[in-house]
Order: structure tokens, then sequence, then C-alpha cells
């Protein structure tokens, strides 16, 4: 059975109050999202999109971006954690962490098993 290479980018959906919808967006494709009136309509419409970017960056030669799931899942949990405490459990500069999550910018092997083990220990912290 083949498998959709779609399944292995991280999608993150928020809603817009600019646009008044939901935005879906895939991080490992600077700039490529799609909107929609529930989440999982965002979802299905840059799935899309997504599957059509993949298709035309292997077709031109150029292959899609590789999946950095560290920078997407802290992307995804800003608004849960508090940078300067991930920063200070993972032994990262928080102004490096914070230019990396602003810029996109793949975390190291090191950084990321460090930033993971940092997660697991504010999520168990957490009540």
């Amino acid at each position: 059975m083949k498998t959709n290479p779609a399944n292995d980018y991280a999608i993150t959906v928020a809603w817009s109050h600019d646009d008044d919808c939901f935005v879906a967006r895939v991080p490992a494709f600077r700039g490529l999202s799609a909107d929609g009136g529930t989440p999982e309509a965002a979802v299905a419409e840059v799935r899309i999109a997504l599957e059509a970017a993949i298709d035309i960056h292997n077709e031109t030669g150029r292959g899609a971006p590789e999946k950095d799931q560290t920078l997407c899942q802290v992307k995804a949990m800003l608004p849960l954690i508090n940078i300067s405490k991930l920063s200070q459990l993972a032994k990262i500069n928080r102004q490096t962490l914070g230019s990396k999550l602003k810029r996109g910018t793949k975390f190291t092997p090191a950084e990321a098993r460090r930033i993971h083990k940092a997660i697991d220990e504010v999520m168990a912290a957490a009540p």
C-alpha cells in the first residue's frame, strides 16, 4: 500500500480574526495555507494544496522540504509554554531558540533531543 507523503507534514490550525475563518498552515512549506469555516474544512483545503506542492517540488527535481517535527511541535505549543523556561530546561540560549522558531530554522539533533526532554518535563509538571 502506498502512503501519502502529505501525511508526513504537520499542519497547524488557528482562528484568524482578520479573515473571520480558520486558517491551516504547513510550517515546512513557507507560505502554504488555506482557510475554511471549520478547522476540518481548513485542514482539508490545505491538504489539497500540500499534495500539489509536493508534486510540484518532486516534478521540478527540488524534492519536498524535510520535516522538522520538533520545530512544528514547539511552534504549535507556543501559546501553552514559557519559552524562557523551555530554553533553560533544554540548555539552549533563549534568543537562539526564539530566533530559530521565528525563522523556521531546523534544530540540530542534539537540540531536538534536549527540547523533547524539556517538553516532557514541562508537561509532567503541569496540573
